[in-house]
């Protein structure tokens, strides 16, 4: 990704100082390591605007000391700050949380779909409440590993949309294809509200289809049971001989 020098870009300042103390720099060193002034990262970190310039020197000093960043994730974008939770969310399942806690706000606050009937309806909000229901739905399901999510993204003021289709896959059977809507609040470079929306009638089917299905297999399980052991019942019959008949 290519700045403009001169042009003043807003930036992730909590994802600044994060970088910066991952790698075990105060913020004068990192001045002296990027060649500005302390008075600059102090600025950057407390206001959220750079130069193209400072973005890209301070990203060149935090890689020289093993930071793992670019130049994109220093910047405030609420498709950006989007893309990286479902690029995070794609890879990492319900362990997502673990992988961007510098994108939610401290206030962030969770909504699932569906009712209290639903399997995967989580009453929870918060942090805690979208754990929840990550072990819930990954508890259920895994993904069809050969069909990415592919997100499409709407923008709006303070928010974001990101529309896609999830395969699943539960005990061997595979579900069609599932459409899900995940909208973001983004305020200050951060995700402070996430709501899901999905197929809920065609999850509760690809459930039910499922259960039906293990539940004739359990059934199957006994009579098979029942049957081998007439059997040998019978095998232990037949062979007595009864005197005079």
């Amino acid at each position: 990704m290519t700045l403009l020098d001169h042009t003043s870009y807003r930036i992730r300042a909590n994802r600044l100082r994060t970088l910066r103390a991952e790698v075990g720099l105060s913020q004068t060193a990192l001045a002296a390591v990027a060649g500005y002034s302390s008075r600059l990262i102090r600025k950057a970190e407390s206001v959220g605007r750079l130069s193209g310039a400072a973005i890209e020197d301070i990203v060149q000093a935090l890689r020289e000391r093993g930071a793992d960043v670019q130049t994109g994730d220093l910047l405030f974008d609420e498709l950006l700050t989007c893309k990286r939770f479902m690029e995070s969310f794609e890879k990492h399942a319900a362990a997502v949380l673990h992988h961007c806690t510098e994108l939610l706000a401290d206030n962030f606050t969770f909504r699932s779909a569906g009712n209290f009937c639903h399997p995967l309806f989580v009453a929870e909000t918060g942090k805690e409440g979208f754990q929840v229901w990550l072990d819930r739905f990954f508890g259920l399901f895994t993904r069809d590993p050969g069909h990415p999510l592919s997100p499409r993204y709407l923008v709006a003021d303070h928010g974001v949309t990101a529309r896609f289709d999830e395969i699943l896959i539960r005990c061997g059977q595979t579900s069609p294809r599932i459409w899900v809507n995940f909208h973001f609040e983004i305020r200050g470079g951060l995700i402070h509200r996430l709501e899901n929306q999905y197929d809920t009638q065609a999850m509760i089917d690809f459930l039910n289809d499922d259960f039906l299905k293990d539940s004739a297999t359990q059934l199957r399980q006994p009579l098979r049971h029942i049957v081998h052991e007439s059997i040998i019942r019978v095998d232990q019959i037949l062979p007595v001989r009864i005197d005079g008949a």
